[in-house]
C-alpha cells in the first residue's frame, strides 16, 4: 500500500465534523495496522474514565520548527473547526506535541516528527466506558469519502504474527550508548556547580532478528504499567523509526473548565520507599520541580494550591516523589497556555531552565527529539490533557532507540545515576524482550 504523507494539509476552508457510533473494542490493534501507512496518534489515560483516543490522518495542521508560541498555534489551528455544532465540538480534538528543545538541530532518526505540531485528524476514535465513537472531520462534501478511504475494521483484534514456517526469533541485543558523555556530564554538574540541577539522558539501542509487534508491545506496556499514560505516534515516512511510543508516569497538565491539575514528579529510587523520603538529594531535586511549576503558573492562574508534602508514587520498577498541584486559570487561559508555561519542567530539564538546557545540549551529544517533550490533545473550549514523553523510544521494524534520564545535582553519585537510568529503560526494554529472550551486549 502506498504511504500517505504525514505532512499533507488540505486547501484552506472550513471543516465540519460528524460523530457516529463505531463498534471497535481494540484501538491498539487498529493503530498497529495503520501506523506504517498514515499519521496515527494513540493515547490511553489511566484515570477513572479510562479514555482511549486514536487520531487517524490529517485534516489540517500547523507545524513549527520551534519559533512559534504554542498558544498562538492553537489559535491558528482551532479556526478550522469553529463552524462545528455543539455536540461534535465535544468530540473533535486537536492533537499535537512539542519536542523537548524545538530549537535543537534535528537528527535523522527524528525525521518526519516535526518539532512542534498541532493538527486536526481526519478521524478520531474515542473509547470511553466500553463504547467507541468515530468523529469524521473534513469538508461537508468529503466526510463519506474520508470514512470509506480509511477502511476501518471494528472487529480488528490484533496484527498478523509471523508464519510458523519462518525461523524462530533469536534474543535481541541491547547496546548501551553514551556512557562516556553521560559520566562526563555528571562530573561537570557535580564539580563545576554551574546549575543547581541538570537532567542528563542517555540511549539504548535494541536490535531484534524478527519484527517488533506493535500491538503486543502496547498491550504489554498497558498490562505492566496500568497507572501510566500509554501513547504512540507514527511517522510512516521515517522508515528507520516510524513509531514513537511509551508509557509515561508524568502528566504535564489537565484542564477542564479552567481547573488545572498538574504534578511535581521528581526524585527516584528503587524500593524501599525510605530511599526517597530520607534522601536529601532526592527531596532537593523534587522541590526544584515543585517550586518551578508554581512559579510558572502564576501569570496564567488566579489561584494555586499545592499539597503540603510529597507522597510516594509506585511503579512496577521504581518509585517517585509526587506532589499534586492544582490551579484555577484566568479567563483568557487554557490548556495551550499551560503547556507553554510549564514545559519543560525541571523534572526533565533542570533549573534554571535556559542554563540547564544549554548544559544538556553541550554534554548529551544527541538530539532528544520528542523524548522529554509534551504530547496530548486540546478541544475548542480550552480543555485538554498533555503528558511528558518519558519511558519511551523510537520503534523501527526490527530495532528500537530508547531514552532515559536522571536529575543531576551536586549531591549526585555517578554510579547511582547510571543505575537509575538503567531502571528507567526497563518498561520498554522488557516489553520488547518479552517477544523473545533478552541478550545484552556490553
Amino acid at each position: 500500500m502506498q504511504k500517505k504523507s504525514s505532512q499533507q494539509s488540505p486547501e484552506p476552508g472550513p471543516l465540519v465534523a460528524r460523530t457516529i457510533d463505531f463498534a471497535a473494542s481494540d484501538l491498539r490493534a487498529i493503530f498497529a495496522r495503520i501506523a506504517p501507512q498514515i499519521r496515527a496518534f494513540y493515547r490511553h489515560t489511566p484515570d477513572s474514565d479510562c479514555i482511549e483516543i486514536l487520531g487517524i490522518g490529517i485534516a489540517a495542521h500547523n507545524t513549527s520548527g520551534g519559533t512559534a508560541d504554542f498558544a498562538e498555534q492553537y489559535q491558528t489551528i482551532s479556526k478550522h473547526l469553529l463552524s462545528t455544532d455543539a455536540h461534535t465540538r465535544q468530540n473533535a480534538k486537536i492533537l499535537g506535541w512539542t519536542a523537548f528543545d524545538p530549537a535543537h538541530p534535528q537528527s535523522p532518526e527524528w525525521n518526519h516528527f516535526p518539532r512542534r505540531t498541532l493538527y486536526i485528524p481526519e478521524i478520531i476514535l474515542t473509547r470511553r466506558a466500553h463504547q467507541t465513537t468515530a468523529t469524521i472531520i473534513g469538508r461537508q462534501s468529503e466526510l463519506d469519502a474520508i470514512w470509506q478511504r480509511h477502511k476501518l475494521d471494528a472487529n480488528e483484534t490484533k496484527e498478523p504474527h509471523a508464519s510458523k514456517s519462518q525461523p524462530q526469533p533469536t534474543s535481541p541485543q541491547t547496546t548501551w550508548l553514551d556512557r562516556d558523555t553521560f559520566f562526563r556530564g555528571i562530573h561537570h554538574v557535580v564539580h563545576e556547580n554551574t546549575a543547581p540541577k541538570v537532567v542528563l539522558a542517555r540511549r539504548a539501542l535494541v536490535e531484534t532478528t524478527s519484527p517488533i509487534r506493535l500491538h503486543d508491545l502496547l498491550n504489554t506496556l498497558a498490562k505492566n504499567y496500568p497507572t501510566c499514560t500509554l501513547f504512540a505516534i507514527s511517522a510512516p515516512e521515517n522508515t528507520t523509526y516510524p513509531v514513537f511510543l511509551g508509557a509515561t508516569p508524568e502528566r504535564l497538565a489537565h484542564v477542564q473548565d479552567r481547573k488545572l491539575q498538574t504534578m511535581a514528579l521528581a526524585g527516584t529510587a528503587q524500593h524501599p520507599d525510605h530511599a526517597l523520603v530520607d534522601s536529601t538529594k532526592e527531596l532537593e531535586e523534587h522541590y526544584f520541580v515543585r517550586d518551578m511549576i508554581t512559579d510558572a503558573l502564576q501569570p496564567i492562574s488566579s489561584q494555586i494550591t499545592t499539597a503540603p508534602a510529597p507522597t510516594i508514587h509506585h511503579l512496577a520498577n521504581v518509585s517517585h516523589l509526587l506532589t499534586p498541584i492544582s490551579a484555577t486559570l484566568k479567563p483568557t487561559a487554557g490548556i495551550a497556555d499551560a503547556v507553554q508555561a510549564l514545559h519543560p519542567t525541571p523534572a526533565v530539564c533542570g533549573t534554571p531552565t535556559d542554563l540547564a538546557r544549554q548544559q544538556i545540549s553541550q554534554f548529551e551529544g544527541f538530539d532528544r527529539g520528542l523524548y522529554a517533550g509534551a504530547f496530548g490533545w486540546m478541544d475548542l473550549e480550552g480543555n485538554g490533557e498533555f503528558d511528558v514523553a518519558l519511558r519511551c523510544g523510537l520503534i523501527g521494524p526490527a530495532r528500537a532507540l530508547l531514552f532515559a534520564g536522571a536529575g543531576i545535582t551536586t549531591g549526585s553519585d555517578p554510579d547511582a545515576e547510571w543505575t537509575e537510568t538503567h531502571n528507567k529503560f526497563a518498561p520498554l526494554l522488557n516489553a520488547i524482550s518479552a517477544q523473545s529472550t533478552p541478550q545484552e551486549r556490553p
